[in-house]
């Protein structure tokens, strides 16, 4: 049942009572579900036939031959770009299921952070800055490195070619918090609220995407018992996330 409320008042302000409405939903939660499942279902399919030509263009792109090793390596871009889209199409299904499955461990933060900069693509530009001491934190290596993976991305994406993207680990009362900076056009304040709800972008333009990453990392880092915020000035762009350290969420368990 979706319920409202709410008081009515007279000529003068007064409350004099108020007016309950009460709606039934089902259907609706109904349609809701059957998308869900939907999603998951088409994206498990198409996991099968994406492997098979992911694993053709590796084999063409072996070749000498300069167009067509260039056109081998555009389908593995491509077939790569869609696998991570399929991915966050299950970790939402998952996200609002309550279903997102973690192996948690004891984990070096800073070391995991410099793992994944030196993944990403950065060309150079990534600068790791660590604060103070900084707690073992009980998390999904894999799932938080996925969540640094999707801010990166975006600073390259968003931010100001040629520019520093600098990630500060830093230790807290709690336990830890990371975060990711690049300089660029600010965020609109009124469109920050809608950041991290599912199928929104910063900005149309030519990054491909569908709206889904931030979605996909406030929901990791949600049920790791952390938060995701964003600022946004003239001076550039941070996106921020918390960890609770690993006694305190062995604690809470």
């Amino acid at each position: 049942m979706l319920e409202s409320a709410g008081p009515v008042r007279d000529a003068h302000g007064h409350i004099v009572g108020a007016i309950a409405t009460y709606e039934d939903i089902t259907r609706l939660k109904w349609l809701e579900q059957m998308r869900d499942e939907w999603s998951s279902i088409v994206a498990h399919e198409l996991r099968q036939p994406l492997t098979a030509i992911a694993s053709h263009a590796a084999l063409l792109a072996r070749t000498e031959e300069p167009t067509q090793k260039r056109r081998a390596e555009n389908i593995s871009q491509s077939a790569a770009r869609l696998n991570r889209l399929i991915g966050d199409l299950l970790d939402t299904t998952r996200i609002d299921a309550k279903q997102l499955e973690l192996a948690l461990e004891p984990t070096d933060l800073p070391l995991l952070v410099r793992g994944a900069v030196e993944r990403a693509s950065l060309g150079g530009r990534g600068e790791i800055v660590i604060v103070g001491q900084i707690p073992r934190v009980l998390v999904d290596p894999t799932r938080i490195e996925q969540v640094l993976g999707n801010l990166l991305s975006n600073a390259v994406n968003y931010g100001a070619a040629d520019t520093p993207i600098r990630v500060w680990v830093e230790g807290t009362e709690e336990g830890a918090r990371i975060s990711v900076h690049n300089r660029g056009t600010r965020i609109p304040a009124e469109d920050i609220p809608r950041l991290f709800q599912r199928f929104r972008r910063l900005h149309k333009g030519p990054v491909l995407g569908v709206g889904l990453g931030l979605y996909v990392c406030r929901g990791i880092v949600e049920a790791h018992g952390g938060r995701i915020w964003v600022e946004s000035d003239d001076a550039g762009t941070t996106f921020r996330f918390s960890l609770p350290r690993a006694e305190i969420e062995a604690a809470r368990g």
